[in-house]
């Protein structure tokens, strides 16, 4: 298991070595290398932001605070499949709340966590912009609209059966 740990660090001071060089040469990089990394990991690794901070020549406490800054850039990695389900006013009004209630005992897990095979993280926004849909969700990119009970079953299920 050990070995694995650490192929997988090497894996990340690699890859985040690769992506601070491809940027370097930029004037303001820092936000290029983190959303290149966030793609490129699903999160943005402890190990990178040390690095970046030593490469860059920048303060640890300014990289960390642009990472957590952006809603879209995680320190923890996410699951297989991301459900992120609308807390809007719209959505709220149509009950979501109700709906985040289902999710949650389906998948046994909060907002901002993963379930424990690693493959569906829930989390929550405040809006998608899609008020006339409402309630709202989306499920791996994709807007699933006017979501209810049997919607939601359905999406897990296959979610899972997905793998």
């Amino acid at each position: 298991m050990q070995g694995a740990n650490k192929q997988a660090d090497e894996e990340i001071t690699n890859e985040t070595i690769k992506i601070i060089r491809k940027y370097k040469r930029f004037k303001t990089p820092l936000l290029m290398i983190l959303e290149d990394l966030q793609e490129k990991f699903s999160f943005i690794p402890q190990e990178s932001m040390f690095l970046i901070s030593s490469q860059l020549n920048i303060p640890l406490t300014r990289v960390y605070s642009v990472v957590t800054f952006y809603n879209e850039l995680k320190t923890k990695k996410r699951g297989k499949h991301l459900i992120r389900l609308c807390l809007g006013t719209a959505c709220y009004v149509k009950k979501n709340y109700d709906n985040l209630d289902l999710i949650r005992s389906l998948l046994n897990i909060e907002p901002g966590e993963t379930t424990s095979d690693g493959l569906i993280t829930l989390e929550t926004v405040n809006c998608f912009g899609a008020c006339s849909l409402a309630p709202v969700m989306e499920v791996d990119g994709v807007l699933v609209s006017k979501i209810n009970n049997e919607i939601i079953r359905k999406v897990v299920e296959e979610l899972r059966n997905k793998g």
